[in-house]
């Protein structure tokens, strides 16, 4: 949650031509490992960033996950995932990222 974000959200809403798109909690909650991997677009980045400043209960699941993946990190950092499990998880990402863009 840096400074910087914040500008950026003030800078992106306003100088955009076009209303800035709102983004709820269920696909804050659904794009966080997204948002946390530095996986999405900057103007996506903004608008999670905005909404975690502003949510206390979507930034409490950042947080948690947040931890999660630290833990994940630290105990299984060496080792790496079996290919079936690789495979599932990236269809499983790419069916929920078709879900929030339709």
């Amino acid at each position: 949650m840096s400074g910087q974000s914040d500008s950026q959200g003030l800078l992106g809403a306003q100088g955009s031509a076009a209303a800035p798109k709102v983004t709820d909690c269920t696909e804050t909650v659904l794009r966080i490992f997204e948002f946390l991997d530095g996986e999405m677009g900057p103007d996506d980045c903004v608008r999670i960033q905005s909404h975690l400043d502003e949510c206390g209960p979507c930034l409490r699941e950042y947080q948690l996950d947040q931890a999660l993946k630290i833990v994940v990190k630290r105990s299984c950092g060496s080792e790496q995932a079996p290919v079936e499990l690789r495979t599932t998880i990236l269809r499983r990402l790419t069916m929920v990222h078709l879900e929030i863009s339709e």
